[in-house]
């Protein structure tokens, strides 16, 4: 399937949205909401001792819990407790069992960790222990702080900084910017760009607050992500995908107004679709706009709805293509005067010219994350190693398109400079480091010995263990060529290989009778009433014997396990390629042995689930969907080592993945705001060490220098 096909919910989608996300995502889905109404709001989650106990503060037991549970110099003032408060102290115990603010504090002083404690004492903890923060202010204020030695260990102290957990929770400013944009009346065009990762495909969910969005995407994997968000947080919303009438429109049930209900149990079992007067949201792909438009505008003002289009240059980077017709006649036919353009690279163009509203640009390019960019020699790549003559053009380029920053590798531009001009704790930043190098470049420097590392290329055998610290996406226009390649080098012995090929040739004639029978009954349950009664066990007899010889088939199914010594970065693996000293930092695979049952059933290429053994899925046009819902899955839980995809999903896949291969077979076919959007997919997780390991040299170029956009010549022909 490909990523902008433009096709409806299958019921495995809508019962996937139905699964509520995460409790960590939904406080912050939840918090995004709240911050619409207040953009500077900043919570934090840590417990100081208060919070923790849950009492109320007062200076008596500010003394009294500082002597307690604080092994700090003692507060010399004589207190007496109210009786409620004894009570209830009383009931803790002195060993407490979570970290907690003060804590925290009090052993960064004792480790004169001046830097991270200067941090730690800013976030918005509640309720701190007064005492305690003194202590802390006292012992920063008595440091003289070594400003160059702190430099010179920022990548321990900013890109490893193991207290960024506790950080506050607070709107991007990107985000602070459009919903302040937002609250403005009359009609506008907001150009929203940021960096991916940072949080601009749930920007609606706060937007909802004041407007009922219309949110059109490409990508289905994105509207779906948007949508399971907005089900778990409650928020009325329907789903416009693969419409050819308004009609085609579906209301999640948050959304009904009129229902037929089960008259014993009161749920919906049936919804009226034509009554969208709840919906806050719809989620639109591009062939259905202009039906959501209509349909939204049924019930609601224009003046009162937003459109927020999702990476509009999805398709954009070729001179012709079959949505290009369709994205024209949805610019020329629009009616709703509120339109948000959000993406990680919009065309530089003069868009007053393409719209009779007034025209915003959010520009941000904050990151406190670096992915390293290695070349196809395994050298780390760095602006100033380009020819002497394009060296100002780069430095310029980057300069001009910030959003570059993340791609210049923090630890290398250290071991470059010389010398660096802070003066201030709080003028030690991952960002200011890396401007500070780009104004060196301009002045006359000698040429550093270029960083080499390790080999990467055979990531299922020597190199595995170099696919550290989280899932790889290997991007490839053939990812048959790269499979065949990974399943050669895996050196998996030809007796184990031939009894695979055999269990697995017995087991996709098993799965291709499965699923003619699972055609069959589908054939014979198309409605709904008859799937009701299918889930009754009300069903006919050629219906029954279609489940027991599902049951007996499946039963037939052959076991086929992998060893260990195959699947990269197990403990086997490392000790077979003598790297068993890379095990804390390996990662592999995870994968149930049921799920792996249900994908070796699946009519599939025998290739590919030997591949799935090893830990290693595959994003193509030509696998089934039951098979990518599986592998989606797993892929969203951080299970499988490895994804090999195309093209296709570079813009739908918003997966945590810590490496990132770039194929060389994708040389000069991917416009440089493409290959942006393919380094999108890293860095989207926790603080860890990132990479993106390019394949051609040609993708340096295309990275850092000015590139002619396709993008801005198709968009300004497209809207004009």
């Amino acid at each position: 399937m490909n990523v902008t096909s433009q096709t409806k919910f299958t019921k495995d989608e809508w019962n996937s949205i139905e699964i509520p996300v995460q409790p960590d995502e939904m406080r912050i889905l939840t918090f995004i909401q709240k911050a619409f109404h207040t953009p500077d709001l900043v919570e934090n989650q840590m417990l100081s001792l208060y919070s923790y106990l849950k009492v109320d503060s007062s200076p008596e037991l500010d003394v009294y819990l500082c002597n307690t549970y604080f092994s700090i110099q003692k507060v010399d003032i004589k207190v007496k407790l109210k009786k409620a408060d004894q009570i209830r102290v009383a009931s803790f115990t002195k060993k407490i069992s979570v970290i907690l603010y003060e804590h925290v504090l009090i052993d960064l002083c004792e480790k004169k960790e001046y830097f991270h404690l200067h941090w730690m004492l800013k976030l918005n903890v509640q309720r701190k222990n007064k005492y305690v923060m003194q202590y802390a202010t006292r012992c920063l204020e008595s440091c003289t702080p070594d400003i160059k030695a702190i430099t010179w260990n920022a990548v321990e102290l900013l890109e490893k900084n193991k207290y960024v957990k506790y950080k506050d929770t607070v709107l991007y400013d990107h985000q602070k910017q459009l919903f302040t944009l937002a609250k403005q009346d009359g009609p506008k065009l907001i150009l929203y760009v940021a960096p991916t990762g940072t949080g601009k495909t749930m920007s609606p969910i706060g937007l909802t607050e004041k407007y009922a969005v219309v949110f059109v995407c490409a990508a289905k994997h994105v509207g779906m992500a948007l949508m399971k968000a907005c089900v778990s947080l409650g928020k009325p919303c329907a789903v416009a995908f693969g419409c050819n009438e308004q009609s085609d429109i579906r209301l999640h049930n948050s959304a009904a107004v009129d229902c037929i209900r089960d008259r014993r149990s009161g749920a919906i079992r049936k919804v009226d679709n034509t009554n969208g007067s709840k919906v806050k949201i719809i989620i639109s792909d591009i062939q259905s706009y202009l039906h959501a438009m209509k349909y939204m505008l049924k019930f609601n003002a224009p003046e009162t709805l937003l459109k927020y289009w999702d990476e509009p240059t999805i398709s954009m980077d070729e001179e012709t293509h079959p949505l290009h017709e369709i994205i024209a006649r949805n610019w020329r036919e629009n009616k709703i005067p509120n339109v948000v353009l959000s993406s990680a690279t919009l065309p530089k163009l003069d868009y007053t010219k393409l719209t009779k509203y007034p025209v915003h640009s959010i520009y941000t390019y904050e990151s406190n994350k670096t992915i390293q960019v290695i070349s196809p020699d395994n050298y780390i790549v760095l602006p100033h190693h380009c020819k002497p003559e394009d060296l100002l053009k780069c430095v310029e380029h980057i300069e001009q398109n910030l959003i570059l920053l993340k791609y210049i590798d923090l630890g290398a531009v250290l071991a470059f400079l010389k010398d660096v001009p802070f003066t201030k704790m709080e003028d030690i930043t991952i960002t200011a480091i890396k401007l500070h190098y780009l104004h060196t470049l301009k002045l006359p420097f000698t040429m550093d010995e270029r960083i080499q590392l390790p080999s990467t290329i055979k990531l299922c055998s020597d190199d595995a263990w170099t696919c550290s610290y989280g899932p790889t996406m290997y991007v490839a226009h053939d990812v048959r060529k790269i499979a065949s390649y990974c399943l050669k080098t895996a050196a998996i012995p030809e007796n184990i290989f031939n009894e695979l090929m055999k269990n697995l040739s017995h087991n996709n004639l098993i799965a291709e009778k499965m699923g003619k029978l699972e055609r069959d009954m589908a054939d014979k349950n198309k409605d709904d009433e008859k799937e009701k009664k299918m889930a009754d066990n009300r069903v006919n007899e050629e219906v029954k014997r279609i489940q027991s010889e599902l049951t007996r088939l499946q039963v037939s199914i052959k076991p086929i396990t992998l060893p260990d010594l195959f699947i990269p970065n197990k403990y086997d693996h490392l000790k077979r390629y003598g790297k068993l000293d890379k095990l804390p930092i390996a990662f592999t695979s995870d994968v149930e042995t049921s799920t792996l049952e249900k994908i070796l059933s699946v009519e599939v290429d025998t290739a590919w689930k030997v591949l799935i053994m090893m830990g290693i899925a595959v994003f193509s046009t030509d696998v089934p969907p039951k098979y990518l819902e599986i592998v989606k899955e797993l892929t969203a839980k951080q299970k499988l080592y490895a994804i090999f995809a195309t093209t296709d999903f570079i813009f739908g896949t918003n997966y945590q993945f810590a490496n990132l291969y770039i194929g060389k077979d994708l040389a000069g076919k991917l416009t440089q705001e493409k290959l942006i959007q393919t380094a999108g997919r890293v860095g989207r997780g926790a603080q860890v060490p990132y990479s993106i390991r390019l394949r051609d040299d040609s993708f340096i170029h295309t990275l850092f220098m000015p590139q002619d956009s396709v993008e801005s010549r198709v968009m300004q022909r497209l809207f004009t």
